[in-house]
């Protein structure tokens, strides 16, 4: 019988919670309920589970209720033979993730972590699977896909996490303009800044942050006074008009725009203060 530590394989996991679920469950039509769940399943669960002699680049995934997990095996066959750079690929399925899902209004929060885990068709568990859910659960607090510190230190020195066709300085290259550092230390998903370069057009920015505003406000406007859920979406504005302060004033001619057109004020979610006039 094999003892368990032959059965756990390293893998790269993610856990993500659908922020809201129960309250569009139970404010919306059942066709409205649908249409977001295949909209979360499109673009968070690439694909259904597979067995081991299927294991080709996409992830293993299991939705139940709210809640997605994804697992990315390092020693596939596949990944053995051709490494594709895991991480850099799973970072960048949540910005697709993040920034798609912006239409259906709705938000992510999650964690990614590496280490042990078993999965046999109907049994997941392992240490990956807890660090991935704790970070969720514990850390990311905000509308935010967190990354768990040992993954990019294991990136830095495990070569069936890079991408065969990159040197290391290049692999973190790619990595960082997907990630972002909170002012608490914490490394998230930059999906606001990286959708930029993975829409169809890139024309199509200024509406994308249009609409990521506006899901903001009015999700915001449904939770007045200053509570712990108006608080993710005060850290989300804060968010979201950091990336807009960091675009270019020839960005904001290109698209005869002005900056006051992007942001978020305190005339839109009022708990949102400045001291400064």
């Amino acid at each position: 019988m094999a003892n368990c530590k032959e059965m756990y394989r390293d893998a790269v996991v993610t856990f993500i919670d659908i922020l809201g679920f129960r309250e569009i469950v139970m404010t919306s039509e059942p066709d409205v309920v649908r249409r977001k769940l295949t909209a979360i399943k499109r673009f968070a669960v690439p694909r259904s589970v597979a067995s081991e002699d299927e294991e080709e680049f996409e992830p293993i995934t299991i939705q139940f209720s709210d809640s997605i997990v994804r697992v990315r095996p390092v020693d596939t066959e596949t990944n053995q033979m051709y490494p594709i750079g895991i991480v850099f690929h799973e970072l960048l399925d949540m910005v697709h993730a993040q920034g798609e899902l912006v239409k259906e209004g709705v938000l992510l929060r999650g964690g990614i972590a590496y280490g042990q885990i078993h999965y046999d068709g109907s049994v997941l568990y392992g240490p990956a699977l807890i660090k991935a859910y704790d970070l969720e659960s514990k850390y990311a607090v905000h509308p935010r896909i967190v990354v768990e510190p040992e993954l990019i230190s294991e990136l830095k020195s495990n070569q069936y996490l890079q991408s065969k066709h990159n040197s290391l300085e290049q692999e973190l290259e790619y990595i960082e303009k997907l990630l972002r550092q909170n002012d608490d230390g914490i490394w998230f998903v930059d999906y606001i800044r990286a959708v930029a370069s993975e829409l169809d057009e890139i024309e199509m920015y200024p509406e994308f942050l249009e609409d990521h505003r506006n899901l903001i406000v009015n999700a915001a406007s449904a939770h007045p006074g200053f509570s712990t859920v108006s608080a993710k979406y005060m850290w989300l504005a804060k968010y979201h008009n950091s990336c807009i302060e960091e675009l270019s004033d020839e960005w904001y001619e290109h698209y005869s725009l002005e900056k006051s057109d992007l942001m978020i004020t305190s005339d839109h979610i009022p708990v949102l203060q400045e001291i400064k006039p």
